[in-house]
């Protein structure tokens, strides 16, 4: 099927999204990618929702990538009943221990060192800080604290508290549990929340070495402290989330557009994949209509030059997920229609001053995969080709943001899978070919058979010598036979 659109749609499975006919429809709109969210819902909920998306891919002959988000050191209110409860400006508030008598509201918590962590007149934030209040004693571990800004408060909503770094590790006990859950059911992305330093991505990585299974990991850039690693999370991490969400609620508001600015021109630099998230689409998890700042807010990303956008409530719980969907997808292709970032000059221009840094090896692959960027752009050329067995080369490519369409071409599902949420890339299947000549062959049959070329097209092709693994080394026009 022709490309639609270029920046791909990460959409989170909940509720909403639990009959496979959902998930046909909102994969036949413009989602690309699924994210199982491990803050919500047991294992047992999460299998049972990737079995349906399992048969919705199949159904819809796609190939949708899988991502795991990680709760990471994320504080949570524990359970307050199905009603929640209303806390009141001036009330009272005891968190954590047991609830005494004398207070006006008590708020279970598990993590039993926030008092030690904790000062008078220290902000405590709830829900996405739509609720503030004050701290005013810390004592016999246990947080009394005033109601400044009051609202109503369910169960599981999450903690922030600016400007202190708590000591809760980064990578918790039960994000090893759902790190072994993810691999198991062979998900092709894990995302760590609150990151804070390149460490915590190390320990995520040293967890799959020991299991021996290797996956891309993302890094959620939530967290003040994170920003001031930047540039070492980027360079361990395979990507980042930019997500706006917690980093708008422990960092000054104002300052978030520019923080999503620079940090996707730092992964646009580092050649990483990287996602904005949260609240892109957020009336419609009410609404079947977003409001024009929300379309203006999803355009923005693109135009910045994000690779993957997310929706979050909107899709997991909204009332209107295949709707959603469809109108973040209408918003993207409106948007890259007015916009020159891919134009393959411009990747080439960076790239080239990019190249001394690198040893000879990676330059000459650089310069092969540059060069198939400019002949696509000065040629007749309709499409480029990728041939390509671990991804490595087609994520070049999308990171080159060439200005037609791409279609990578691999045996691998999992290859398939991990390439469907990257810029401007069709995935199509071919079979395992025993030379660089039948395995653009098969990629004929495969275009021509999914109306992605015609006999007579000209197109850009991008391969190594079938079946080796990282030899890219051919650019070259190829006069499609059909």
């Amino acid at each position: 099927m022709p490309l639609s659109k270029k920046t791909k749609i990460l959409c989170t499975l909940g509720p909403a999204t639990d009959k496979r006919t959902t998930l046909e429809r909102m994969i036949r709109a413009g989602m690309n990618m699924a994210r199982i969210n491990m803050s919500h819902g047991s294992h047992e909920d999460h299998a049972r929702r990737l079995g349906q998306l399992t048969r919705a891919a199949k159904a819809t002959d796609r190939f949708i990538g899988v991502l795991v988000d990680l709760q990471g050191p994320k504080l949570r209110i524990g359970k307050l009943g199905e009603d929640g409860l209303d806390l009141q400006k001036g009330q009272l508030v005891q968190i954590g221990g047991r609830r005494t008598s004398d207070i006006d509201a008590w708020l279970p918590l598990d993590f039993k060192s926030l008092a030690a962590e904790l000062k008078t007149g220290d902000t405590i934030l709830l829900a996405d800080g739509t609720l503030e209040l004050r701290t005013v004693d810390t004592h016999h571990g246990v947080v009394t604290a005033k109601v400044v800004r009051g609202g109503h408060l369910t169960s599981h909503k999450g903690i922030n508290v600016p400007g202190r770094a708590l000591s809760v590790p980064a990578f918790t006990q039960k994000d090893k549990a759902d790190l072994a859950f993810g691999l198991k059911h062979e998900a092709d992305y894990f995302a760590l929340s609150f990151v804070r330093t390149a460490k915590d991505i190390k320990a995520v990585k040293s967890a799959m070495k020991r299991a021996g299974m290797l996956r891309p990991v993302i890094a959620k850039i939530e967290k003040p402290q994170a920003l001031d690693d930047i540039d070492n999370i980027i360079d361990v991490a395979d990507g980042i989330m930019v997500a706006r969400g917690d980093l708008g609620v422990e960092l000054s508001v104002e300052r978030v557009p520019a923080v999503q600015k620079t940090l996707i021109h730092q992964c646009a630099n580092a050649d990483k994949w990287v996602i904005v998230a949260t609240q892109m689409l957020e009336t419609m998890i009410e609404h079947d209509t977003p409001t024009r700042a929300e379309a203006s807010d999803v355009a923005n990303a693109v135009y910045d030059g994000a690779d993957c956008l997310m929706l979050s409530g909107e899709t997991a719980v909204g009332q209107y997920p295949v709707r959603t969907v469809e109108m973040m997808a209408k918003v993207c292709r409106a948007s890259e229609a007015t916009t020159e970032l891919d134009r393959p000059e411009n990747a080439w221009r960076r790239r080239r001053s990019d190249l001394p840094k690198l040893g000879a090896s990676r330059q000459l692959y650089r310069a092969i995969v540059d060069a198939a960027i400019v002949l696509l752009g000065q040629s007749d050329a309709t499409a480029l080709w990728v041939f390509t067995q671990s991804g490595r080369t087609a994520h070049l490519v999308s990171k080159s943001r060439p200005g037609k369409p791409v279609y990578a071409f691999s045996p691998d599902p999992a290859t398939l899978r991990y390439l469907s949420g990257h810029w401007g890339l069709h995935p199509l299947r071919v079979p395992m070919a025993k030379s660089t000549d039948e395995m653009v062959r098969t990629g004929e049959r495969a275009a021509c058979d999914g109306h992605c070329a015609r006999s007579g097209d000209r197109v850009v092709v991008l391969a190594g010598e079938a079946p080796t693994v990282g030899a890219t080394n051919i650019a070259k026009v190829h006069h499609v036979r059909g």
